[in-house]
């Protein structure tokens, strides 16, 4: 995200000194070849898009919400329903991720603190807990719940991608 700010800034700034240049016809081509260069490195810039889930059919009134962000080397692999859990396998050659909703309205959670060492998660859209494999120093759990939810999601990924998949959780529609 910074690099794209400082390249909008720099967009703007050679603009400036475009119209700066005035009648110096070799300053002005000097900076807009410096203004094109800048659109093509902005423009470069990948957009994350949301993970496509395959069809995904279920025989009851349960709503699904998954993580519209799944790191890039991760794939679906299966889905199990069993009201009220869901639970969603992701699979890469670095080992599997496991995401698990539980629709309850009495939410119980009980924490492994014998090997795991326990932070308090809060954002905008979930509280709960990030256990952290005392062991591995490498493999997380993160639950979390809201009013009538709660998430897990495991498995031997950096924290920073665990939190953008568990923020990025919103019901799933099909596409």
């Amino acid at each position: 995200m910074f690099q794209k700010v400082y390249l909008l800034k720099h967009f703007l700034y050679i603009f400036k000194r475009i119209l700066l240049a005035g009648n110096d016809t070799v300053q002005s081509l000097f900076y807009f070849f410096a203004l094109c260069i800048t659109f093509v490195i902005f423009c470069s810039f990948k957009k994350t898009k949301d993970y496509e889930y395959p069809l995904i059919e279920t025989d009851n009134d349960m709503e699904i919400s998954l993580p519209k962000y799944v790191p890039q080397n991760y794939k679906f692999e299966e889905i199990e329903i069993s009201p009220p859990f869901v639970s969603v396998t992701y699979s890469s050659e670095s080992g599997n991720l496991y995401y698990t909703q539980i629709t309850s309205p009495s939410f119980s959670l009980s924490l492994d603190t014998e090997n795991n060492t326990i932070t308090e998660y809060n954002s905008n859209k979930f509280t709960g807990y990030l256990l952290t494999d005392t062991s591995s120093k490498s493999s997380y759990l993160l639950s979390v719940y809201n009013d009538t939810n709660s998430f897990e999601i495991t498995g031997n990924i950096e924290k920073d991608e665990l939190f953008k998949m568990i923020e990025s959780i919103e019901p799933y529609k099909a596409q």
